[in-house]
């Protein structure tokens, strides 16, 4: 491994501390066939201000020039939430995906590890489809009262219709042509069949997982800055400065988000926005943490000593050398917080659809189409567990799937990506 002179442009020297041969390959630099990819920071930096500049003058004109509730494109018309989504969602492909397709060496490399794990290839590959269904579902499937297969009837939408492969008393609902031997069966028009309202309990789960995303995304995108920031920081720095970062991290881990949210639940009505600031604002001590106990063992490397005596200045030695030395770190800590901040947002929006919030209101803030919410539907039915146990049943079934893969995926990373862990 090689530390080049990073001070004066004229000095040329380079250090060597290690063999080439016995280099491990980072995010840094990585040998691919003929030639070297080099991930370079400030470019990465530029690209993602000129799209964010983009972003945020075209939120601007929409929330602020517009006039309120004129669509964007079609009858779309998005919120502060999708805004905040694209953005997060910009920042994912330009610290994340551009470097990893730069860096195909390394990463077919973890990939080779990973993919020894039946288990987290099929968490993957799941999803990867979650991912997909979640982006491009809820402009298929249309709203919650519209029947994804078909078109509404005259007298739809038809509450508390079965499941197909289900059938209920025609006493307790009114079935229409779906009348079979006196008992309602379920149709392909509502496959996972309807809520008390009769919204298609399908197309309520696609916009869940669209929800759900929206939140893991933004989420993510502020808990990483801010805990790769405070923990490069501290182990870098180390002194007094380590302290006092570390002594806020104890101070705000001890009131949870989820806690606080509940407070702003009591005391406000929030909404989907407060779920994702205070989730990501207030969740990245774990985070901090992981990547100071890396940052502490880096820069004691002969690299890093290489790059000091070379005249690098601290900030181009933590960019080019610490941070990218602890991205395996990092995107194993993310994915395992990602399951949690999953099950908060359903737990919230389940207690939020309990509190004395207005349907607009809720509307307004996507929390209606939560999980969560739609769970609520379905054991706020009277008839309940009779009637509407499916509507409880398919959203509880998705979560503790996608929770649960999200888990085993980011146990796999964490082995795949630890250079200690040689199978």
């Amino acid at each position: 491994m090689t530390a080049s002179d990073d001070g004066s442009a004229g000095s040329g020297h380079t250090v060597e501390t290690a063999s080439t041969a016995d280099a491990q390959p980072t995010f840094e630099t990585v040998e691919l066939g003929e030639g070297t990819t080099r991930w370079r920071p400030a470019a990465t930096t530029a690209t993602f201000v000129a799209g964010a500049t983009v972003l945020v003058a075209l939120a601007t004109y929409h929330l602020r020039v517009l006039p309120e509730g004129v669509p964007l494109y079609g009858s779309f018309v998005p919120s502060i939430i999708d805004w905040l989504y694209w953005l997060s969602a910009w920042s994912i492909v330009s610290y994340l995906v551009v470097p990893m397709v730069r860096s195909r060496a390394l990463v077919a490399h973890y990939w080779q590890r990973l993919r020894r794990n039946r288990v987290a290839v099929a968490s993957l590959i799941y999803l990867g489809l979650f991912g997909v269904v979640a982006t491009v579902g809820p402009h298929v499937v249309g709203g919650p009262a519209e029947p994804v297969f078909g078109t509404a009837g005259a007298r739809e939408p038809l509450p508390s219709q079965p499941p197909v492969g289900f059938s209920v008393s025609n006493s307790l609902v009114f079935c229409g042509e779906n009348l079979v031997d006196g008992r309602c069966v379920g149709t392909w028009q509502y496959p996972l069949g309807t809520t008390a309202t009769g919204d298609d309990v399908l197309s309520r789960i696609v916009h869940g997982m669209n929800v759900a995303l929206k939140v893991v995304v933004i989420s993510g995108t502020l808990m990483v800055p801010l805990g790769v920031g405070v923990g490069t920081i501290a182990g870098y720095v180390g002194g007094r400065v380590d302290d006092a970062l570390m002594r806020y991290v104890d101070v705000q881990q001890v009131l949870p988000a989820f806690f606080i949210v509940l407070l702003f639940l009591v005391i406000h009505d929030g909404g989907l926005l407060l779920l994702v600031l205070v989730f990501g604002l207030l969740n990245w001590g774990g985070i901090a943490r992981l990547v100071r106990s890396d940052a502490l063992k880096t820069r004691e490397e002969g690299f890093v000593w290489a790059a000091r005596s070379a005249g690098a200045r601290p900030l181009r030695i933590v960019r080019r050398h610490i941070v990218p030395n602890t991205s395996s770190t990092i995107l194993t800590a993310i994915t395992l917080q990602l399951p949690l901040i999953v099950i908060m947002e359903t737990t919230l929006a389940y207690l939020f659809s309990r509190g004395r919030v207005g349907a607009a209101r809720a509307s307004i803030w996507q929390v209606d189409l939560s999980w969560g919410w739609t769970i609520a539907l379905g054991f706020s039915d009277r008839a309940f567990p009779t009637l509407s146990w499916w509507v409880a049943l398919a959203p509880g079934v998705l979560l503790l799937a996608t929770t649960v893969s999200l888990s085993l995926l980011g146990d796999a990373m964490r082995d795949a990506l630890d250079p200690r862990v040689e199978r």
